[in-house]
């Protein structure tokens, strides 16, 4: 009788390759454009907040990375006078601000990451509607588990 549990566990082994080899992509761009790993991390979650429609604060950066307020502070500093970074106060409250990753530096990724983009759509193009909902499926399932595990503070 097959439960599936060999197959949940070859599940979680390609996780963690996939997770490794986007970490050394992360690190290979991050040492390309002379930034720091955190920096592109920080830089990652501006970028998806904007593109989802939701800004994000640098309170909410500090939480996510699992860093302090004064050293997210530092971060944004850097990422500022380097023109990756634009800070904008938030509408309607202008002691807020809202951080949003700057045209040029999206251009910079842009051209590093649009021919991977290119080539995961491509590898993409062998599997139904049905089969990619499924996979959506199971990443917003496994990244949502990963997320809480992580805000336990294992």
């Amino acid at each position: 009788m097959n439960d599936g549990a060999a197959e949940r566990r070859r599940l979680i082994t390609l996780m963690r390759r996939l997770n490794g080899e986007l970490d050394q992509l992360g690190h290979a761009f991050a040492k390309k454009h002379a930034l720091h790993p955190t920096n592109v991390r920080a830089m990652l979650l501006i970028m998806e907040s904007g593109l989802a429609g939701t800004p994000i604060t640098p309170g909410e950066v500090a939480r996510k990375l699992g860093l302090t307020t004064a050293a997210v502070s530092s971060l944004l500093d850097r990422l500022e006078q380097a023109d990756h970074l634009v800070r904008r106060a938030a509408p309607g409250d202008r002691r807020r601000v809202h951080l949003e990753v700057a045209p040029e530096a999206m251009e910079l990724a842009g051209t590093f990451f649009h021919p991977l983009n290119a080539r995961l759509t491509e590898a993409m193009k062998d599997y139904s509607p049905q089969d990619l909902a499924a996979i959506e499926r199971f990443l917003t399932d496994m990244t949502r588990e990963i997320s809480g595990y992580r805000e336990e503070d294992p």
